[in-house]
């Protein structure tokens, strides 16, 4: 809800929906006899307060909307302090409908009154009494009968009375506070008056291309619903009621009709579409030295803008006398005039000089009065005493008296003529001979001779038999030549009589092709000016750039606009208009032209006083299309079972009965060789390699295909050196800092594509440490992803890591550590949908160049590529892709090899699945337990009544019954209590056990931490805890048991590390640690040791507790004991 004063808004013009004519609120929560009894008396109060202050009868309020929540004791408490209050000055009954939009959307808490409130505006303002919907017979206890009031269960139309309409407000809070608000109808309104321009604009801008496309379509739908959209009101609305955005829209219109039709075909007058940069771009005035004028030029600004024709009539006046014709009849060429006599008459330099310099004139005040203020001007020849002149180097008058004297003097000299040659200065030079002069450089390859016509003609039919091209331009004088130099000193005497001022506002020399200075307020300067040549190219060079203004050529036609465009250093994005159509442009309205341009300039960023515009009008704001917001879902979705590569397919929650069928075994592939695309990679790497000979020769083929990558090393700490830049892989600040160096101009800009080949290594590079390892593999991608969306969310990025043994395509290869980067690289896409990700696993590159660097060629054609598969495997230069397969197992039993009375450690021992296993092996035999937990299990003596005494400690509770019934199957158990991730700590233990047991047989790592949460939430400590009780807990046992010669050595894993499931970065990869962990053990020490990927279980273990359905009950029960769901 918008509240203005009413006075203001009416000034302004804006739509009122309702007027609030008073409001009253009170609390009497201390008299109630309880917090949520409502009162009458305190209700009452508050309802005859806003009466009063409203000063009007209650008898001219015909609705009521009430808080009405449809309670047996809230709604008669209610009906009668509105009663009560009524009563102090009517005695009418059933008068005033009574409602509550609670019947159409429920009880909305804190949002229940403003609500109300809405509904009440909008019965007044469409003059309708809403029903009171699913309404059939009032509660008795209202005792309506006797009331003001009634309930419709019928919309009814509010017919009109003595008085305005107007309808009162009820909002009640729960501990007392009461409200009421009288609402009074909107007062009437004149309609608008006539616009003064028959053109209106329609701006519209978003923060983004679609949201704007989406703003022209609910722009083009409100009209196309609408026969009564006034398009002016509509044009003032847009333009002075709505925020400009980044990207920007702009037409212009004559009528909803024409509106609609530019909007459905995207093109029309006016139509531009641009994105204006994040501070205000300058604008400079470009002035043409003549060429285009004709008669009628900016008649419609004349007849359609005063401010315009306040300037042309002051001009005109100031000339009068000093020309021999009445130079308005040319200017505004009456019906019926014969318009080529008067063109003819417009090609004389008496005539054309003033008229341009005039329509220049008053064009650059016309846009000054709209805001649009020059950063700086450029004029060509004539055109610079029209830049000088409002720089404040020559009054008007003086200007206008220079001006036509220059006019009389051209016509005074012999003929000549001027060739516009497309050539450079120099090449032109070499064929002029001393007859010719270079009049101007207009372009770096556009250069006009000027002299005498015999001269002229030599040189045309020259360059023309030398194949080069040129044009004659339409004047009989040789401006800026030779045959200037008779009219120099009247020219110069005229002008010492002047006083000439500093210019006051910054414009470009045509002698220096440089700002001018001082020197532009001497008559030598102007004297050299008219015999000189005109240095456009150079000046306007000036002004171009990235940060340059935008070019507005003022005056008729687009001469220099064209020029400008021609320029080497000119971009689109530095946009050259035009203000006045020429004598051959279809559009040949003045007025209809310019708006657009105003349109166009404000579409590039420019600045426009829209208050400048609209002086002299009076218009309303009406209701208009809202900001179209581009609304996406943020659900997490879980997992779906597809995503896993397989022969088969499972629908989700579906549990395979057949315990023979739950085990698949990863296959790999043959794919064929990666297709390179053109034009990949153009929007930018980054390529984080280390210094071995991998890495290099990377960088080196990336560098020979075409790009230039941005090269990251692993480094001391945050550094921008020659050869790269050097981050701590660990360290947030220091992606924080390289990102944002990435986004300035001395970083590139950022890229679209990031190499992570950190983890790519050769035979014979040095072997990192296991922590360096994480380090580059989870840390490095956390960290980089972090940051990149905390600087600039949104960024589409593609991801492509290249790691050795991250996916064990190699027999004998694989790195737990490396591993790793499959829990970011899963994770990250369904987390953040503008990063894709791939990881390529090449195996440990040889050692011999050429074959390094055979591989390394296919990883570029890899990257270059537009494969969209995600894991992609090499053995040599063989190209795989990992798939699983159902494997049968026939006999699924853990202890194959385990003795009676074998010593099994389990980690995680009392944790529900750990539990669960350790009774299923002992209902198999007799076996020596060691669990190890974090806390361990109270002292045995306590364990009797430790239920009783603990209600809710169910946890230990149930694992002190599991433990017992272990027993009681003849096993024993040993609990202990260590922290798995010490590897001293966890030596002790081994070496403990040894001593007490005679040996260990067995080892059953199920320590595990699941503690989900979106990886651009997350806490580094939690992720380290997550990462801890799995990596480093397998670490430390490894360390702990040595070479024991153990049967087993089991660990527990996860489908998350195949999955990949949103919110589990690092629990995914954690678990792919562990079977990659699993896969190296067993190769460096041929034990047998497996890893078990499990799916969550039903009643039992961390998922079960995350979602709530961990079942600690009594007994031995199944229930109790947990299966796995999948």
């Amino acid at each position: 809800v918008a509240l203005r004063r009413l006075d203001d808004a009416l000034t302004a013009g804006d739509t009122i929906h309702a007027v609030i004519r008073a409001s009253a609120i009170n609390n009497d929560g201390a008299t109630k006899v309880s917090y949520l009894a409502p009162s009458v008396d305190g209700q009452a109060k508050a309802i005859a307060e806003a009466l009063s202050l409203a000063d009007v009868d209650p008898a001219s309020i015909g609705l009521v909307e009430g808080h009405g929540t449809a309670t047996p004791v809230g709604d008669p408490i209610e009906v009668a302090a509105l009663t009560q209050a009524f009563r102090t000055r009517t005695d009418g009954v059933a008068f005033c409908a009574l409602g509550s939009i609670k019947s159409n959307i429920g009880h909305l808490d804190t949002a229940a009154g403003v609500a109300s409130f809405a509904k009440a505006v909008l019965a007044l303002k469409h003059r309708i009494i809403p029903p009171t919907v699913h309404f059939e017979a009032p509660n008795p206890l209202l005792e309506l009968e006797s009331s003001p009031f009634f309930v419709n269960g019928e919309a009814l139309p509010w017919t009109a009375g003595p008085e305005p309409r107007r309808a009162g407000v009820n909002s009640l809070g729960v501990g007392g506070t009461n409200a009421h608000v009288i609402l009074e109808e909107a007062p009437a309104t004149a309609p608008s008056p006539p616009p003064s321009r028959p053109w209106h604009l329609l701006p519209l801008s978003a923060r983004s291309r679609g949201a704007l496309d989406d703003a022209s379509r609910a722009l083009l739908e409100h009209l196309e619903g609408s026969d009564e959209t006034g398009i002016a009101d509509l044009s003032y609305t847009l333009r002075v009621g709505r925020r400009a955005f980044a990207h920007r829209r702009a037409l212009v219109c004559r009528t909803r009709d024409e509106a609609i039709e530019t909007l459905a075909t995207g093109h029309g007058p006016g139509w531009v579409t641009a994105e204006a940069p994040s501070r205000e771009r300058g604008v400079a005035f470009l002035f043409a030295g003549g060429g285009a004028q004709y008669p009628g030029m900016a008649r419609e600004l004349y007849e359609g803008e005063p401010t315009f024709r306040a300037d042309v009539d002051r001009c005109l006046a100031i000339l009068d006398g000093q020309i021999d014709v009445d130079l308005r009849s040319i200017l505004l060429p009456e019906a019926g005039a014969d318009l080529d006599a008067l063109a003819s008459e417009l090609q004389r330099p008496s005539r054309a000089l003033p008229a341009l310099f005039t329509i220049q004139y008053a064009q650059a005040r016309l846009w000054m009065s709209w805001g649009v203020e020059p950063t700086s001007m450029i004029g060509h020849s004539m055109g610079e005493y029209t830049a000088a002149c409002l720089a404040g180097v020559f009054s008007l008058e003086d200007a206008l008296s220079v001006v036509c004297l220059r006019g009389r003097l051209f016509e005074s000299v012999d003929a000549g003529g001027m060739l516009s040659v497309g050539l450079g200065e120099e090449a032109l030079r070499a064929h002029l001979g001393d007859a010719l002069s270079i009049a101007a450089v207009n372009a770096p390859e556009v250069t006009v001779a000027a002299g005498p016509v015999d001269a002229i003609e030599r040189l045309h039919r020259t360059l023309e038999e030398n194949e080069v091209e040129c044009r004659r331009i339409r004047i009989d004088v040789a401006a800026h030549s030779a045959m200037l130099d008779g009219v120099l000193d009247p020219f110069g005497a005229h002008l010492r009589t002047l006083r000439l001022q500093p210019p006051s506002r910054p414009f470009v020399s045509n002698l220096s092709g440089t700002v001018a200075g001082d020197e532009v307020a001497s008559a030598d300067y102007w004297v050299r000016h008219l015999r000189e040549t005109v240095r456009f190219a150079h000046g306007i060079g000036e002004l171009l750039g990235e940060d340059g203004p935008l070019l507005v050529e003022v005056g008729p036609g687009r001469t220099l606009a064209t020029l400008a465009r021609l320029h080497p250093e000119w971009t689109p994005a530095q946009a050259s208009l035009t203000s006045l159509p020429g004598p051959k442009d279809d559009d040949d309205d003045a007025q209809g032209h310019m708006i657009g341009t105003l349109g166009a300039i404000w579409a590039h960023g420019g600045a426009v006083d829209w208050g400048g515009f609209d002086a002299g009008e009076v218009r309303r704001r009406i209701p208009a299309p809202l900001y179209p917001f581009q609304r996406k879902p943020y659900f997490v979705a879980p997992p779906q079972p597809h995503d896993v590569s397989s022969t088969e397919e499972f629908a989700e929650g579906d549990r395979i009965e057949d315990l023979a069928r739950w085990v698949h075994q990863r296959v790999w592939q043959p794919l064929p060789p990666p297709l390179p695309r053109p034009g990949a990679l153009e929007d930018g790497v980054l390529v984080l390699v280390d210094g071995g000979a991998a890495g290099q020769d990377l960088v080196a083929r990336l560098e020979a295909a075409g790009t230039s990558p941005v090269v990251v090393r692993v480094g001391p700490a945050f550094e921008v050196g020659t050869d790269g830049v050097a981050v701590r892989p660990d360290h947030h600040d220091d992606w924080v800092r390289l990102w944002s160096w990435l986004a300035t101009d001395e970083g590139g800009g950022l890229p679209g594509t990031v190499v992570h080949a950190w983890c790519l290594t050769a035979s014979g590079d040095a072997d990192a440490s296991p922590a360096s390892r994480e380090a580059r593999a989870f840390w490095a991608p956390v960290h980089m992803v972090r940051a990149l969306e905390e600087l600039h969310p949104g960024h589409e990025l593609q991801w492509v890591t290249i790691a050795s043994g991250s996916l064990a395509a190699s027999p004998g290869e694989g790195s737990p550590e490396h591993a790793l980067l499959q829990g970011p690289t899963r994770v990250v896409p369904r987390e953040i949908p503008t990063i894709s990700t791939r990881l390529i696993d090449p195996g440990v590159l040889p050692e011999q160049p050429a074959a390094r660097r055979a591989i390394v060629s296919r990883l570029v054609d890899e990257l270059r590529g537009s494969d969209p598969r995600v894991r992609i495997g090499y053995r040599g230069l063989e190209r795989l892709e990992p798939s699983f397969i159902p494997v049968p197992l026939d006999d699924p039993g853990p202890i194959d090899g385990l003795a009676d009375h074998a010593t099994v450690l389990i980690t995680g021992g009392l944790g529900g699945i750990a539990l669960s296993l350790a009774r299923s092996m002992a209902e198999r035999r007799p076996l020596r337990f060691v669990l190890l937990g974090r806390a361990g299990l109270p002292p045995r003596d306590q364990w009797s009544d430790w239920a009783a005494r603990h209600p809710d400690d169910v946890k230990t509770g149930r694992a002190i019954r599991e433990v017992r019934a272990i027993e009681a199957l003849g096993s024993t158990v040993d609990v202990r209590a260590a922290d798995v991730t010490d590897t001293a700590a966890m030596t002790r233990l081994v070496s403990d056990v040894r001593e007490a047991s005679g040996g260990l047989d067995a080892v059953v790592h199920a320590a595990g931490v699941l503690d989900d949460g979106p990886l651009l939430g997350r806490e580094a400590d939690r992720m380290r805890a997550v990462l801890g009780a799995k990596v480093a807990g397998a670490r430390a046992l490894d360390a702990a048991v040595g070479d024991t010669p153990l049967e087993f050595f089991v660990v527990f894993s996860s489908v998350s590390a195949v999955l990949g499931a949103a919110g589990q970065t690092d629990y995914a990869a954690a678990n792919a640690f562990l079977d990659a962990f699993a896969r190296d053990r067993e190769r460096r020490t041929g034990q047998r040791t497996v890893s078990v990927g499990w799916g969550a279980w039903r009643d039992v273990g961390m998922a079960a507790e995350l979602a709530g359905r961990a079942s600690y009950g009594g007994g031995d029960d199944e229930a109790d004991r947990g299966d796995p769901l999948d």
